[in-house]
């Protein structure tokens, strides 16, 4: 929805952006939001009935141990 949301906000496909690290980018042009930026606009948008989730091999966090500098407070 995130994607969505951005994607309208540029008038491009959501296929031409990508979702990382709290941002989304347009990958054409460089364009960035954050997800807060986003976060109203997604929530006036439908929930998708069906998602493709990401396959195992690409995911970034999910299966791997949590650095120390992660639980440190700030």
């Amino acid at each position: 929805m995130l994607l969505t949301a951005a994607a309208q906000t540029w008038k491009v496909g959501p296929g031409s952006c990508q979702a990382a690290r709290g941002v989304v980018t347009h990958t054409a042009t460089g364009r960035k939001l954050t997800y807060a930026a986003l976060a109203d606009k997604a929530a006036t948008l439908p929930v998708p009935e069906k998602v493709t989730l990401k396959d195992p091999k690409d995911f970034k966090l999910i299966g791997t141990r949590p650095s120390d500098s992660t639980h440190r407070r700030r």
